[in-house]
C-alpha cells in the first residue's frame, strides 16, 4: 500500500467495496436504490464500519453504470427448470412461504431441499442465480434472499415456473 503512495499513504484508506456484489444486486432488486442498498452494504460487512452515504454515493453510481453498460445487455432469460430441479425447486418455494425463516435457515435448506431430490447442492445454488440475478453465481444467497424478501423471491420463482 505504501509503495503505491511512494512512501507516504493517504492517512484514511481508500473505500473498498465488492463491486460484483453491488452490481448482482442491482440487477436483482432492479434499482440502485441507495436508502435499500446502503443499509445492506452496512449491515452486511461489504463496507467498513463508519463508511458515510456521502463515501458510499460516488461507488453505487459506478456500480449502477456498470451493470447498465457492461451486465444488462448481456443478460438473457434463464430457461425454466425441468425434472428433479422443478421438483426441488417446489419444495424450496414451499419452505419459504411457509415462514419467514432466519439466513441460516435458509442455507441450510439450499443444502438440504435439492439432496432430497438428487440434485447437486450447487447446481441448485445456480439454478436461484439464473432465476433471481440471470447469472449463474451470486452473492451469499441466503443473505440475499432475506435482503430482497422472502415474498419477492417466491414470486419471482413462482413466475418462473408457472
Amino acid at each position: 500500500y505504501e509503495f503505491l503512495y511512494f512512501g507516504t499513504p493517504p492517512a484514511e484508506k481508500p473505500l473498498i467495496v465488492d463491486m460484483e456484489t453491488f452490481v448482482s444486486l442491482i440487477g436483482a432488486l432492479g434499482t440502485a436504490e441507495e436508502d435499500l442498498l446502503f443499509p445492506y452494504a452496512i449491515g452486511s460487512g461489504l463496507v467498513p464500519p463508519g463508511t458515510s452515504k456521502e463515501e458510499f454515493h460516488p461507488f453505487l453510481i459506478r456500480a449502477e453504470r456498470y451493470f447498465e453498460d457492461r451486465i444488462k445487455p448481456t443478460l438473457k432469460a434463464p430457461e425454466p427448470p425441468t425434472g428433479k430441479e422443478l421438483d426441488a425447486l417446489k419444495d424450496f418455494i414451499a419452505f419459504l412461504k411457509d415462514k419467514e425463516h432466519e439466513a441460516i435457515d435458509i442455507h441450510n435448506a439450499v443444502y438440504e431441499i435439492p439432496r432430497r431430490f438428487e440434485v447437486e447442492p450447487k447446481a441448485f445454488f445456480a439454478l436461484n442465480y439464473r432465476i433471481l440475478l440471470h447469472q449463474e453465481k451470486g452473492p451469499r444467497l441466503a443473505h440475499f434472499i432475506k435482503m430482497l424478501g422472502q415474498d419477492k423471491v417466491v414470486v419471482t420463482l413462482e413466475n418462473m415456473i408457472s
